[in-house]
């Protein structure tokens, strides 16, 4: 059997839109940034595009300072990289 990849995709949130990748690195839990984070709503509960499927107008970006988020008629946001190391270290 012989297998050909055809498309690479990263979500860096969970229900966004994805960015197309000529190559990936791979982390020890997949590949590199691909669904690291994800929308909570203040009550600790996760957001899905099941519930509302106009996450999937929301592009993503990842650069060397960290993730940026556009969508249709919103304004940009910036995210620094430095913040989800302080994000992903609280208990």
């Amino acid at each position: 059997m012989s297998v050909q990849l055809t498309d690479l995709h990263v979500y860096p949130i969970k229900s966004c839109r994805g960015i197309a990748l000529e190559s990936a690195r791979l982390a020890p839990t997949g590949l590199a940034d691909d669904r690291h984070w994800m929308l909570v709503r203040p009550n600790g509960r996760f957001v899905t595009q099941r519930e509302l499927p106009r996450l999937a107008l929301v592009a993503t970006a990842l650069n060397a300072n960290g993730l940026s988020l556009n969508a249709p008629g919103m304004a940009a946001i910036e995210i620094a990289r430095d913040r989800f190391r302080t994000a992903a270290s609280v208990p």
